[in-house]
């Protein structure tokens, strides 16, 4: 499902949240090769000595194989191919696998767009996700409106496209609770969120102008089934939940009694923006391809859940940057 790769809450879709940091670069494989066959491999390659030339060459080999790995900035920054950047602020769940449904997902947009070749690199943290640009320079980008909105000057981005997922979340948010009948009930009570990080999205955003986050006690939450629990088993009064929250909280048989008080304007989940380093050309080829990625690559797209990638105009989404803005 591609709510694996954008929103995969712990205990779901057969994932379990990871112990270290939740992002994921290619060279982490090497790292985790088992010492003990590390070993026994080192005590088989005794047993066998190449003449002179022959190791001196396996030598360069093996050393200039080691540096691609060790040092993958730079091996990936000379690299003739397009890099993409993920951002999913939220995102739970295990990051390898989520990398796998990336790469088959970019594999399309690649052939689609004669790409030598394409490097993908998924972040559900923003801070990671700003530190892999600085160094890889990727030409594009697929981030979460909240992601986008704060990075968009920073980075330079431009909107070209939305990501539509199935049961992705960011679509819409919703104020639920079981004691209290209206949003303005909520006020100076407890709020579960997992995007209280943002105010100015979600005060100018998310909530419009319905409400602040200042107008309540906000409970900030990391995993995305935490404000489900926290609001079924009474732990708070209300919380602010996204679309994909609202149906596992449906799901919930402790949740008997919680129900939406106010929901939010329909928002795109995602967007795909092209960065600085893609030239006008490059950008308006991959804007254009977007909508045939899930249509030539339908198996690719079922795989991981993902209903279409489309193509916007460049003004599609100034209102809301204006309200971001203020």
């Amino acid at each position: 499902m591609f709510r694996k790769l954008f929103y995969a809450p712990q205990g779901l879709n057969g994932f379990s949240a990871p112990q270290g940091p939740s992002d994921f670069h290619p060279s982490q494989g090497l790292n985790r090769f088992p010492a003990a066959q590390a070993s026994r491999v080192f005590r088989a390659s005794r047993r066998f000595r190449a003449p002179r030339g022959l190791r001196l060459l396996s030598s360069v080999v093996i050393f200039a194989a080691m540096a691609s790995v060790s040092a993958p900035s730079e091996a990936l920054s000379s690299s003739p191919g397009v890099h993409v950047v993920v951002l999913r602020e939220g995102g739970i769940g295990s990051a390898a696998n989520a990398q796998s449904y990336l790469d088959r997902m970019l594999s399309v947009a690649a052939r689609l767009n004669g790409w030598p070749s394409v490097t993908g690199a998924f972040h559900t943290d923003r801070a990671r996700a700003q530190a892999y640009v600085a160094t890889e320079k990727p030409q594009f980008g697929i981030f979460t409106l909240g992601a986008y909105l704060g990075l968009r000057g920073e980075l330079g981005l431009k909107a070209i496209g939305r990501a539509n997922a199935r049961g992705g979340g960011g679509g819409q948010y919703f104020v639920v609770s079981r004691s209290v009948t209206a949003l303005e009930g909520c006020e100076g009570k407890t709020l579960a969120t997992t995007v209280a990080d943002d105010p100015a999205f979600v005060d100018r955003v998310v909530l419009a102008g319905a409400a602040k986050l200042a107008d309540f006690t906000v409970v900030p939450m990391k995993r995305p089934l935490q404000p489900i629990k926290a609001i079924a088993r009474d732990e708070v009064v209300c919380a602010l939940i996204d679309d994909a929250q609202l149906t596992e909280l449906e799901k919930n048989p402790e949740a008997a009694g919680v129900r939406s008080l106010w929901a939010s304007a329909q928002l795109p989940p995602m967007v795909v923006a092209a960065l600085p380093t893609a030239s006008a050309k490059e950008a308006e080829a991959f804007r254009e391809s977007l909508p045939k990625v899930c249509v030539e690559g339908k198996t690719e797209c079922d795989a991981v859940g993902m209903d279409s990638l489309d193509r916007v105009d460049p003004a599609a989404f100034d209102k809301l940057v204006s309200a971001y803005e203020g």
